[in-house]
């Protein structure tokens, strides 16, 4: 009879130990969030923009982002295969699955739904960003006080 030796390390399956997380926006739950849902349906650019810029640690300016996915879904219809890169980034970001289909497919069906949730994901896991959270203001400070020493 062999007995397991606890003082080696054990092998573990990085894949096996990390769980998947869930989605705290629901994919259909656009009305949760009103403002959202209308910016996402009425000038869903800047949705994407917003973001493609948040998840890109600000390094694409909101209105850059913006102005490419709409010129690609304005000539081309493939502004989603643009923001569906970032999905995948956001899934990675916070280890969430891939529903309801895959993300490609997610925005290719209905890139307004899919852009209001990652909005709203972001919003729910990440206060400070644009104006979700109120510590994004800033505050200043006068100058201290000066004084001319004439010596």
């Amino acid at each position: 009879m062999s007995r397991r030796d606890d003082s080696y390390p054990r092998l573990v399956n990085r894949e096996e130990e990390e769980e998947e997380g869930e989605w705290v926006a629901d994919f259909c739950g656009c009305l949760a969030d009103p403002p959202i849902c209308l910016l996402t349906m009425f000038c869903p650019c800047i949705g994407a923009g917003m973001v493609i810029e948040k998840l890109d640690d600000g390094r694409t300016h909101c209105l850059a982002a913006s102005l490419v996915w709409a010129v690609l879904q304005g000539l081309t219809s493939c502004g989603c295969l643009y923001s569906c890169t970032y999905r995948r980034k956001l899934r990675n970001m916070y280890n969430l699955p891939s529903r309801p289909c895959p993300d490609s497919l997610t925005h290719l069906v209905c890139f307004p739904c899919a852009i209001c949730q990652e909005l709203r994901e972001l919003k729910a896991r990440e206060t400070s960003y644009y104006g979700f959270g109120e510590d994004m203001r800033t505050s200043v400070m006068p100058p201290r006080r000066q004084i001319m020493d004439s010596r």
